[in-house]
């Protein structure tokens, strides 16, 4: 079980599973908020998205971040038709039972050269967000956290963005070095988890798109 995992590791951690969250996370923090992660829309007269597919390409936060601008799900929602954001994440999953959302969603993005968001790590919009309320909020260092902490261990560095995307393998994860606050990724995830007290977790979820997650959400909230 999951539950019985050593509560430090579940700190840093995601469980990987379709779990209920606050099962894994609940006694732990007291408030989770899910961000959903923001698509990229390409900018006008870039060729990035004919260049997409090239893995230099697609991991190179800079020019992602000078390249594109996000999109919100709300946005996302107007664009392409879907009835729900439910039926949105089902389009980005490659279970079988959503292969014609998947398809649709697809072709609207490559039309309109939007870049779906990412799995597993973080976008350079999402960064600037999350970098900007936790220096409102008085921090100046993060905690930046490998997929696999008990491996590879947490690195620490100042709260600036460039030195956040320098840690391209440290970075799955983020944790305020006071260890009050979470903010987790995870293998084939598209949203984005922020966990701790419930005034901090509110000072993210007034600024950012998502959901507070309920005592029966699971981690894959829209997959059912």
């Amino acid at each position: 079980m999951e539950t019985e995992l050593p509560i430090e590791y579940r700190r840093i951690t995601v469980p990987y599973y379709n779990v209920a969250l606050f099962k894994y996370w609940g006694d732990i923090y007291e408030s989770i908020f899910c961000y959903l992660k923001p698509f990229m829309k390409v900018k006008n007269r870039s060729n990035l998205f004919e260049r997409i597919e090239d893995d230099d390409n697609y991991f190179d936060m800079r020019l992602l971040a000078e390249q594109t601008f996000p999109l919100s799900w709300e946005k996302m929602l107007q664009i392409t038709g879907f009835d729900s954001i439910a039926t949105l994440r089902q389009a980005m999953t490659s279970r079988e039972e959503f292969s014609n959302q998947k398809d649709r969603l697809r072709e609207i993005c490559i039309k309109e050269k939007i870049i779906q968001p990412y799995e597993d790590t973080f976008s350079p919009h999402q960064l600037e967000a999350l970098i900007d309320i936790l220096k409102q909020m008085g921090h100046s260092q993060i905690r930046c956290i490998p997929e696999f902490p008990d491996i590879d261990l947490p690195y620490e560095v100042e709260l600036d963005l460039n030195k956040v995307i320098d840690q391209y393998h440290h970075r799955r994860c983020l944790q305020t070095v006071d260890e009050q606050l979470f903010i987790a990724n995870a293998f084939d995830y598209v949203e984005t988890f922020i966990c701790g007290p419930r005034s901090r977790v509110h000072q993210f979820a007034q600024r950012l798109e998502g959901f507070y997650c309920e005592k029966e959400t699971m981690s894959w909230w829209a997959l059912k």
